[in-house]
C-alpha cells in the first residue's frame, strides 16, 4: 500500500485561517500550534442532519455516549470501522462497501426503564467521504405516517487518509478512533470531520488550552453556518 505525507491530503473544504498566534517548539514530538479563525468559508456547508434534536432524545445520547465511551458497542462487526466478509469457506476479506448494525441499548430514570435501538451505518458519500452515521427512530405525531430517522450523530473521513502512515493503520485497527470521533459528534449536536493535523493545519480552536502537534488526530466539527473548529482531539 502506497503511504503519502499528511500533508498530501486535499483540503476538505474548509474557510482561510490566520497565522498561529503561538508556536511551542517540542522536539520530542515535533512543533504544536495553536490557531485563531480568520473568516467563514465563502460557500457555508452545515451538517447533513438537524442539529436540533427533541428533549426526549438527550437521554438516548447520554447513553450512547456511554457506550462509545466504555467501548462497550456490542454489536460492531469484525473489522469496524469496516466489515469483514467471506468470499468461501475458508477466505474472508476486508470490505469498504456500505453496512449497517443495530445496538441495543436501555436508559432509565427513577420512574422506569426503556429499551432502544440504534442504527450504526457506513456508505461512502455523494461528496466521495466515508461517513458513518447513529440514527435512532423518531416520533411522529400522526399515527398514519412511519417515525422518521433522527441522526444523532455523523463523523466523516477523507478516503486517502488511509494511505496516511501511520494513521492508515491505526484507523483499521483501532476502532476507538471512530467510537471517539461518534462520541464527540453525538456531544456537539453536529458533522464531525477526522483529520490529521500537520504544519499548515490552521482551525478555530474555543478552547485556548488545546494545542496539538503535527501528526495527531483531530476531530474537527462543523456548525449550522459551515464553520469549523477543533472539537477534540484523539485521546488514545
Amino acid at each position: 500500500m502506497a503511504c503519502y505525507a499528511a500533508s498530501t491530503i486535499p483540503p476538505i473544504n474548509y474557510g482561510s485561517y490566520a497565522s498561529p498566534r503561538q508556536y511551542y517548539p517540542t522536539p520530542a514530538r515535533g512543533p504544536v500550534y495553536s490557531s485563531t479563525y480568520s473568516a467563514p468559508p465563502k460557500t457555508p456547508v452545515g451538517p447533513a442532519f438537524d442539529e436540533r434534536v427533541p428533549d426526549y432524545l438527550s437521554t438516548v445520547k447520554t447513553a450512547l455516549r456511554r457506550l462509545l465511551n466504555e467501548n462497550k458497542v456490542r454489536n460492531m462487526p469484525v473489522g469496524f470501522p469496516f466489515h469483514v466478509t467471506a468470499q468461501n469457506y475458508d477466505e474472508v476479506r476486508l470490505s469498504h462497501g456500505p453496512y449497517e448494525f443495530k445496538e441495543y441499548f436501555s436508559t432509565s430514570d427513577t420512574r422506569s426503564s426503556r429499551s432502544h435501538c440504534a442504527t450504526f451505518s457506513y456508505a461512502l458519500s455523494r461528496s466521495g467521504m466515508m461517513t458513518w452515521r447513529i440514527t435512532v427512530p423518531g416520533q411522529s405525531t400522526d399515527r398514519r405516517e412511519l417515525p422518521r430517522e433522527e441522526t444523532l450523530a455523523q463523523v466523516q473521513l477523507h478516503p486517502m487518509a488511509l494511505e496516511t502512515a501511520p494513521f492508515g493503520i491505526e484507523f483499521m485497527i483501532r476502532p476507538q478512533i471512530l467510537l471517539q470521533a461518534l462520541s464527540t459528534s453525538l456531544e456537539v449536536g453536529g458533522l464531525v470531520t477526522i483529520q490529521i493535523a500537520n504544519e499548515k493545519t490552521r482551525i478555530y480552536c474555543r478552547d485556548k488550552h488545546i494545542y496539538y502537534s503535527s501528526g495527531e488526530i483531530l476531530f474537527v466539527s462543523t456548525d449550522h453556518l459551515g464553520q469549523h473548529e477543533i472539537a477534540a482531539i484523539y485521546q488514545p
